[in-house]
């Protein structure tokens, strides 16, 4: 669901309970309500009557003796004139299903519906428990058609109608509720989604940490009442307006995949050569110049030149050759050639933090969580202490190329501030010899991460690790410096038309 049709349905609803969907009638729910209510007292005794009403713009709640009493309830607003605000409690019920005890439970396994069975609007079947439940329960927490469901815990408030033939029970993460007098429980579930939009249902939960829409929360859910006419007619266009939104956010749904399509398109198209092609220089030279600048920096690194022969694809790392077997190498421009990233560069990992230990000033670092694709989040920079030596080694420089080591392992950004900022452990800081384009080497990491090729070739099998030595073998197709400006050039190009569909 996007922001866009979230806010739709959200105006839909706010529409729907306040009286404004639909033209309204000169119909009173008032006797709509007192039958519900004379109703329920006939089964519940000790039910009682709290309607709503605003009085010298103070809203106040009046019993059956007709005494009143202040009350603060935010989400209370001004209705038509011939609705009602009234308590839950008075106009209908809730039960909680079958408390569980494996041990102690007794009878037939027997299929019952819990929280993650109640999604919002519809009843999710792909997964249904089963238990031991005795006659008298069966009786008791037998589903009935039409019967409405309420998530008690986890996504408080969240419901649906049970609206199948098929043999169900529910246990006690869940209420059911009966409503009297020909009220609709389909009018009360499409209030229930208006107030989760408007976080209601949470704000009036129990507990701090872990919500509970427990029955005494729901009894004096104040509800707005319209007559039983307008109830169904406020169904029936909610109803149709979200299927028209629906089919709005399908049509969204398509377009974002194609959008993403022609993305990976042009990644495919930009790192086989066939957006651009130099006439003149060659990846070769380049590779030779990025290669003597390593050397310089690091005596013992050795020029890795990828081939391709009738037998395949070869590794020949000065002059020793050998064949290799990997998924993602493929035919490249005659002026281009294939290298390793430890031929034409030099990665390090940030400082490795231990707050009891570390000294120094703290000052401010980037871990993984600041890296995003192509820019950085400062909106929550850590800090840590630092030594002179540490600072002197880890601060950023405008334009270092920051990779992520773990977590969306290859998520990676340039930093083209001037701010000081330090980084930690989580992070590969990338220098590129040779004049080579650090945002060429950005959008060929967005690449293989669009094509799953990272997280193939990280070490881990649950928790992936980009590591030193998987980066130092990475395979990079290098074109001549003019075209990799042009190629990330249109690169960005495109994918900034492509955001704005």
């Amino acid at each position: 669901m996007s922001e866009t049709t979230r806010k739709l349905r959200e105006k839909v609803l706010d529409l729907a309970f306040s009286g404004h969907l639909i033209p309204s009638t000169k119909q009173q729910a008032r006797p709509v309500v007192l039958n519900a209510y004379t109703e329920k007292k006939k089964e519940i005794k000790a039910a009682k009557w709290a309607e709503a009403k605003l009085v010298d713009n103070e809203w106040v709640e009046i019993n059956n003796t007709g005494s009143q009493k202040k009350i603060s309830m935010n989400y209370l607003y001004q209705l038509p004139p011939n609705w009602l605000w009234i308590k839950f409690g008075s106009i209908g019920k809730s039960e909680l299903g079958k408390t569980l005890n494996a041990a102690k439970d007794t009878g037939v396994l027997t299929p019952y519906l819990c929280s993650i069975n109640v999604d919002w609007g519809a009843c999710n079947l792909t997964t249904v428990k089963v238990a031991k439940f005795s006659d008298a329960e069966k009786q008791k927490y037998k589903l009935n058609f039409g019967d409405l469901l309420v998530c008690e815990g986890g996504d408080v408030g969240r419901c649906c109608l049970w609206e199948s033939d098929q043999e169900m029970y529910f246990q006690n993460a869940i209420h059911r509720i009966v409503m009297y007098g020909k009220i609709k429980p389909r009018f009360l579930m499409w209030y229930l989604h208006k107030l989760n939009y408007k976080g209601t249902i949470k704000q009036i939960s129990s507990s701090v940490t872990i919500k509970h829409f427990t029955k005494s929360k729901l009894d004096n859910l104040f509800i707005p009442v319209p007559p039983l006419e307008e109830q169904n007619r406020i169904v029936d266009k909610i109803e149709q307006l979200f299927k028209q939104i629906d089919e709005i956010e399908r049509q969204e749904a398509e377009l974002e995949k194609n959008v993403e399509l022609a993305k990976e398109k042009i990644l495919d198209l930009s790192f086989s050569g066939k957006l651009t092609l130099a006439e003149t220089n060659s990846g070769s030279q380049l590779l030779d110049i990025a290669f003597q600048e390593k050397k310089e920096v690091k005596k013992t690194a050795k020029k890795t030149i990828i081939e391709h022969s009738e037998e395949g694809w070869v590794e020949n790392v000065e002059g020793k050759k050998r064949k290799i077997e990997t998924g993602y190498l493929y035919r490249i421009p005659d002026n281009w050639v294939w290298t390793k990233f430890d031929t034409i560069a030099n990665s390090e990992l940030g400082k490795t933090l231990n707050a009891a230990k570390d000294t120094g000033e703290f000052v401010p670092y980037l871990c993984s969580m600041n890296v995003k694709w192509g820019e950085t989040d400062l909106s929550n920079v850590k800090q840590a202490r630092f030594t002179d030596m540490e600072k002197e080694k880890y601060l950023l420089h405008k334009g270092d190329l920051l990779i992520c080591e773990g977590g969306d392992v290859g998520r990676c950004c340039l930093w083209n501030s001037d701010k000081e900022m330090y980084f930690q452990n989580a992070l590969h800081r990338v220098k590129l010899f040779g004049s080579i384009e650090p945002n060429y080497f950005r959008w060929y990491l967005n690449y293989l991460n669009q094509k799953g090729i990272i997280k193939s070739i990280s070490s881990g099998v649950t928790i992936k690790h980009f590591t030193k030595n998987k980066l130092d073998n990475l395979y990079i197709p290098l074109p001549p410096l003019e075209d990799q400006i042009k190629i990330e050039s249109r690169i960005e190009a495109a994918f900034k038309f492509l955001s704005l569909i």
